[in-house]
């Protein structure tokens, strides 16, 4: 046998000229041949038979290969190039392999994968969703046609924002954020599933048992996004983070407008507060009040010497020791009082808890006789609670369920107060939404 002793390509110039030219057809074929398969056939040469399957025009044979169809240049919504609408691998007139489909501006809308199975096609596997602006809509996986496994739907928001909006891109799993997620079997839910915020925070959770409810679910509240200050005029333009931060920053200046504005500002006396909104900007909640409260009237006596609470129901544990010499009723003129612009302030003792320590009390306004005046104080604010305790996800509803019947309800208000409790017979519904509406599924 002999040996070989050189294991060399043999140079291009020492070939026989017949084998390069050999080589030269293999490769443009080759070339011709994946350039066919990629383009595919367009469906205006395909047609759909009597017998359920897809020929191409013309022949006897069920068609195999891929179907094209294109976007017209109406439908397309960029001059740059063919737009795809779809494409669908074939064997013997039947989907059976990947499947692909484009919304007109280039973005992918769908992809999955069909089997013939007993002679029919069905869907199997995974199949991926998306949106027109390439945010991510939903996963969901198939066995034998039926939903079967996993099932999750994403918020349509880009984590961290898109990257360059003047190229069609597709989100990824990483840049998406999870808005429900369920499990099938055969078709029918079965297990836990969850509703998420765009925080990631829960909106709802439960179970189903076979296609039906079953078990406990919970509703809750949404979580806060922002918080800003109510004052006796509204909302002020001022938006904090939902930090323990952004909570801290709030609630000291909401106490500080609490001490700069004078009472006769606010003759309602609206506390001011620190409040929550939702990811809408929809107000939830107050979550820390700094209180303001009228006191009442006070009554002048006759020779300016001695006074008297108008309503002594309002002051208990308070008790007048002295008015600043000041002369409140130094002399009363045609049902004015001399000197009312300079009257800001008295100063008057406490024993009540509820009081700020030496508390000043502020007139607020004078009658027009001259013979009293409405006073004000602001009371001891309430020890604020932690960030933790306010940002802790609060539960709205919890039922229970019997083989998808409801058999109880239990309603909570945003304090953790119980609202409504219903003790109900099988094949009643509580009063309130039965659940998060769940479409396309």
């Amino acid at each position: 046998m002999p040996k070989i002793t050189d294991m060399s390509p043999i140079p291009l110039k020492q070939r026989a000229p017949w084998i390069n030219l050999f080589l030269a057809a293999l490769i443009v074929a080759g070339v011709a041949f994946s350039s066919g398969c990629e383009q595919g056939t367009s469906e205006k040469k395909l047609e759909l038979r009597e017998d359920g399957l897809l020929y191409e025009i013309g022949e006897d044979e069920p068609f195999t290969g891929i179907r094209i169809k294109y976007y017209s240049e109406d439908e397309r919504e960029s001059d740059d190039g063919e737009f795809k609408k779809y494409e669908i691998h074939y064997k013997d007139g039947l989907k059976d392999g990947a499947f692909v489909s484009y919304h007109p501006n280039g973005i992918q809308m769908n992809k999955g994968r069909f089997e013939v199975i007993d002679d029919e096609s069905v869907k199997v596997g995974t199949f991926i969703a998306w949106r027109k602006n390439g945010t991510l809509e939903f996963e969901k996986n198939f066995e034998n046609g039926e939903l079967h496994g996993s099932y999750v739907k994403y918020h349509d928001h880009w984590v961290g924002g898109k990257s360059d909006d003047s190229e069609p891109v597709n989100q990824s799993e990483e840049e998406a954020k999870r808005k429900y997620e369920a499990n099938y079997e055969n078709g029918l839910r079965e297990g836990n599933y969850a509703y998420y915020q765009l925080d990631g925070s829960k909106l709802e959770t439960g179970s189903f048992k076979q296609g039906k409810p079953h078990g406990t679910q919970k509703l809750y509240f949404p979580s806060i996004h922002l918080l800003a200050i109510k004052d006796h005029k509204g909302i002020r333009p001022t938006e904090f983070p939902a930090t323990k931060e952004g909570f801290e920053e709030a609630s000291a200046q909401a106490l500080a407008i609490q001490e700069s504005t004078p009472l006769s500002h606010n003759t309602e006396g609206k506390p001011i507060s620190v409040v929550a909104f939702d990811a809408n900007k929809t107000l939830l909640r107050v979550l820390w009040n700094v209180p303001q409260a009228p006191i009442g009237d006070i009554v002048f006596q006759s020779g300016g010497s001695g006074y008297s609470v108008q309503d002594p129901l309002k002051f208990v544990g308070l008790s007048i020791t002295e008015l600043p010499a000041i002369g409140w009723v130094s002399e009363v003129d045609n049902g004015a009082l001399d000197g009312m612009g300079e009257i800001t302030e008295v100063e008057l003792e406490f024993a009540g808890s509820g009081y700020a320590r030496e508390p000043k009390v502020e007139v607020v306004s004078l009658s027009g006789t001259g013979s009293g005046a409405a006073l004000a104080t602001r009371l001891k604010a309430p020890a604020k609670p932690t960030w933790d305790e306010l940002n802790e996800q609060m539960l709205e509803c919890r039922r229970v369920w019997d083989n998808g019947k409801e058999v109880q309800a239990t309603w909570f208000d945003l304090n953790r107060q119980r609202v409504q409790f219903e003790v109900l017979e099988k094949g009643t519904q509580s009063s309130k939404s039965q659940f998060i509406p769940d479409t396309g599924l």
